[in-house]
């Protein structure tokens, strides 16, 4: 079985794949060893083997593989991809989860050729924007208790936008002040921050000027206002593999526009010409060079050696040197 869980809704796309995790473990892995994980550099032999081991005393293995479309976007370089993704037993589950738009992911050779296959199925999570965002923030409020009118809600999800994982912290920060009582304008003002994206982007620029002092106070405001390390590690890490994104279109050509950015990377006029304009202040080794760091670390905290505190001080101390 092939499955893709794909989008730039990362929120709901982690929690899909969180649910399919733990009903696979729940169903066919008590033991925990039938379940590999690979993201980072990715290489074919190591995620072959796993897909291809027969289960531990169980009929069935799953192997989750993050970001494989977006290190593999060239035609000739899917082909020996596909050639043994395609083979992948009835026994094993090969989850592809990608945090790339669904244009971006269905136009890849990878996804082409293996959406060909019967067991093959997809579940796109796209970034909830209008009534669809506000239906969510309803329903979040809903399910942890939160009495907010529809005015006011309206007014947290104008100001945090689509980041489910932020719209989710605020509304749980106004949960946990206003308890029993109806949310106010002035806990609004009081708790509730700016779009995070719009942080991250004032970060990195802070970054690419070597501004250390200004790029530390925004890491601490955005740790005081509520941001988990795990969220700022998610954030850093999907903002690296734009810049290496937009850093490997100017490469291919160095007069490309925020329009040529916004097509390839997939994502809004906006972003791309932040993207274009901070992917001129490193080159390709040190994006390459933090990417790295950001798998390394990533590994450690999966596995105890590391905390995501530690790790997210790390990569910004990497990024500002």
């Amino acid at each position: 079985m092939i499955i893709f869980i794909y989008g730039e809704n990362q929120h709901s796309a982690a929690q899909h794949l969180g649910a399919m995790r733990d009903r696979f473990q729940e169903k066919f892995d008590a033991s925990g060893m039938n379940l590999a994980t690979f993201s980072g550099k990715l290489e074919i032999g190591p995620i072959a083997q796993a897909i291809q081991t027969p289960g531990f005393m169980s009929e069935k293995r799953m192997v989750v593989v993050h970001g494989l479309l977006e290190q593999v976007t060239r035609k000739p370089d899917a082909k020996p991809w596909v050639e043994f993704l395609e083979k992948t037993p009835e026994e094993t589950i090969l989850i592809l989860f990608e945090s790339q738009s669904d244009k971006k992911v269905t136009k890849n050779e990878i996804y082409k050729q293996l959406s060909k296959q019967e067991t093959f199925h997809a579940y796109p999570f796209p970034i909830l924007v209008g009534a669809s965002l506000e239906k969510w923030a309803k329903d979040e409020s809903s399910r942890i208790g939160l009495h907010i009118s529809d005015t006011f809600l309206r007014q947290v999800t104008g100001l945090v936008g689509s980041d489910l994982w932020q719209l989710s912290g605020e509304l749980a920060k106004l949960k946990a002040f206003a308890q029993s009582e109806a949310v106010t304008d002035e806990m609004i003002a009081l708790f509730v921050k700016a779009n995070f994206q719009d942080a991250m982007f004032d970060f990195v620029d802070a970054v690419s000027q070597k501004n250390t002092k200004l790029a530390l106070k925004l890491l601490e405001e955005q740790r005081q206002s509520g941001s988990t390390d795990f969220h700022l590690f998610a954030m850093l890490a999907r903002q690296v593999r734009l810049l290496i994104g937009a850093r490997d279109v100017l490469e291919r050509n160095p007069g490309a526009t925020k329009q040529d950015v916004g097509s390839e990377l997939g994502v809004h006029p906006f972003v791309a010409q932040k993207m274009l304009s901070q992917a001129r202040s490193f080159n390709v080794d040190q994006l390459q060079h933090i990417h790295d760091l950001l798998f390394q670390f990533d590994k450690k905290v999966k596995t105890g050696d590391a905390d995501m505190e530690t790790a997210v001080d790390r990569i910004v101390v990497e990024m500002i040197s």
